[in-house]
């Protein structure tokens, strides 16, 4: 074993990254890096089994480096899977990037690929060139301490074993092995973010220290450990804050965020898995000081929402039912937890008090009924009072908060609120004693 080897060996140990009996899948490109990691992997003696993906990108190059895997990994005796994207479609589609769109096609594929062939490894080829790119380009979008530690050796089901090596390190041994390989001519254009910094700014910074990639390895270590080391802390502080309600939210008491060592921090780290970016943060924190209860924040897959001594944060997807039920007679068809009877009144006639019960004068209701949310400007005239009341105000009494709000159901006829369903009946629609017919509506909710 000569020292680029035993370098690579130590380095699989130290951070445990394969065992002898596990299976791994490694994905190949046909360049030299992952031509060395899976030639590597094979000589080490570990279960591989290879994946390439077409992306369909080069035109006959990516067809050309498709053949090249498939006669490469014959040699080796090691079995291939294949997969070709229409990537320029599907980053249209999706309105990403082609960086962006390979980057999530491939990650996909091999975590699929991995489950279906019961291995237990993704090997990706980044090595320690990368790692350096990486960092400098999560620099240029501010993506904080995490940004800085990018690229770990083993991250869930991802494992990357070159990171210890640096490009010409890993070219030099292709060289002595009489390994041949594909160059990628994109890699040359500094189209992409990535290669302006790998053929722009690398250089600059290596005439300034030519060890510059090594001192971004060791430097990487150390912001790692510190990573690590605050994130300990700042999950023991988020602990303290955050609750989870019955309908899986996340509330976050604001009084104990502005009494731990760094509110702004932990808002950071408590949201940023929600998808809030820092702007957001800095902006949802001044609004707590503000008092600003009912402000509401968006990240592209979340809401989070000030209310009074709470941030409450839920999927956007759970709380965005624009759903309208119209009925346009008595036989209408209604939702499954909304149950319709009707009848005439008699002397055994009694309405039930309950809340999730509403008995209504059949002839003081004016067809269609619409079943809706809750919209802000809300009217009606509760039973037993003389004036109007907005629902807001009623909501607010009854202690529902700013996101519950919009799961409230209205039931009303052509002309007014009926029912704050579940909550209180409008007073217009009343049985009297000249009343003849009921109509009683009763929610399973």
């Amino acid at each position: 074993m000569n020292p680029f080897e035993r370098k690579i060996a130590q380095y699989i140990s130290q951070h445990e990254l394969i065992k002898a009996n596990e299976q791994v899948i490694v994905g190949i490109s046909g360049g030299a890096d992952s031509v060395v990691l899976l030639f590597l992997l094979k000589h080490f003696g570990y279960n591989c089994i290879a994946a390439h993906c077409n992306f369909q990108l080069r035109q006959q190059e990516s067809d050309d480096d498709e053949k090249f895997v498939q006669q490469f990994t014959q040699q080796l005796g090691c079995p291939l899977y294949t997969t070709h994207f229409d990537t320029q479609n599907i980053a249209k589609t999706t309105g990403v990037s082609i960086e962006m769109a390979a980057r999530n096609l491939r990650y996909q594929w091999f975590e699929t690929l991995r489950q279906e062939t019961n291995s237990q490894w993704i090997a990706v080829a980044h090595h320690a060139n990368d790692l350096a790119e990486t960092v400098l380009l999560n620099i240029t979008r501010g993506t904080g301490l995490k940004g800085l530690t990018a690229l770990s050796p083993k991250r869930e089901q991802i494992i990357r074993p070159l990171l210890c090596v640096n490009r010409k390190e890993i070219e030099t041994y292709a060289q002595e092995q009489h390994l041949t390989y594909r160059i990628d001519s994109t890699n040359q254009s500094i189209e992409y973010s990535r290669n302006r910094i790998r053929h722009n700014v690398i250089p600059e910074l290596e005439a300034i220290n030519p060890s510059f990639i090594q001192t971004m390895q060791q430097s990487h270590m150390i912001w790692s450990d510190i990573q690590a080391f605050l994130q300990k802390a700042i999950t023991q502080e988020i602990n303290a804050i955050v609750q989870t309600d019955t309908d899986q939210r996340i509330c976050i008491s604001t009084t104990k965020l502005k009494q731990t060592t760094e509110p702004r921090l932990i808002a950071f780290e408590m949201l940023r898995k929600y998808n809030f970016n820092a702007d957001t943060v800095a902006q949802l924190m001044q609004s707590i000081d503000k008092k600003e209860s009912g402000k509401r924040f968006l990240s592209k897959s979340h809401e989070a929402i000030i209310d009074r001594e709470h941030i409450i944060i839920s999927p956007k997807a759970s709380l965005e039912n624009p759903t309208t039920y119209t009925f346009e007679h008595l036989n209408a068809s209604f939702p499954e937890w909304l149950q319709l009877t009707h009848g005439n009144i008699d002397a055994n006639f009694q309405i039930k008090r309950d809340r999730h019960i509403a008995t209504f004068d059949a002839d003081a209701i004016q067809w269609p009924l619409t079943l809706r949310h809750w919209q802000e400007g809300d009217c009606f005239k509760p039973f037993g009072m003389q004036g109007m009341q907005k629902v807001s105000d009623l909501l607010i009494n009854n202690k529902i908060d700013c996101q519950n709000k919009k799961k409230i159901w209205i039931l009303c006829d052509a002309t007014k609120i009926l029912w704050v369903v579940g909550i209180r009946t409008d007073g217009r629609a009343a049985i009297t004693n000249k009343s003849k017919q009921y109509i009683e509506f009763h929610t399973l909710q």
